[in-house]
């Protein structure tokens, strides 16, 4: 499915844009709402002492540090592999592109 961009357009309207996001694919799926309306139950059943606050659900402040950490380095390295992946697929594209220029003309 192409998406055409129109460069003139406001800003606050590309910015308000919902057809073609990822937005519009997120709330399409069950697991989205699914997900939102556990989280929100859970943390009414906390906040109201309903669902006890025991030490099971609780996570030490150390184990959530390395837990933090490791997460933020491979999310880094993870979108850096990505980005390097586009860099080399870009790269590749232009060359057949002028390579496709070139048999033409």
């Amino acid at each position: 499915m192409a998406f055409t961009y129109d460069p003139g357009a406001p800003l606050l309207a590309v910015a308000l844009t919902y057809s073609s996001t990822i937005c519009e694919v997120c709330f399409g799926k069950l697991e989205f709402w699914f997900l939102i309306v556990l989280n929100l139950s859970l943390t009414v059943l906390w906040h109201h002492n309903i669902l006890p606050r025991d030490e099971f659900f609780m996570l030490p402040d150390g184990l959530m540090k390395v837990t933090t950490a490791l997460l933020t380095f491979f999310i880094v390295f993870y979108t850096n592999h990505c980005f390097t992946r586009y860099c080399l697929l870009y790269d590749a594209t232009r060359s057949l592109l002028g390579s496709v220029q070139e048999l033409v003309s």
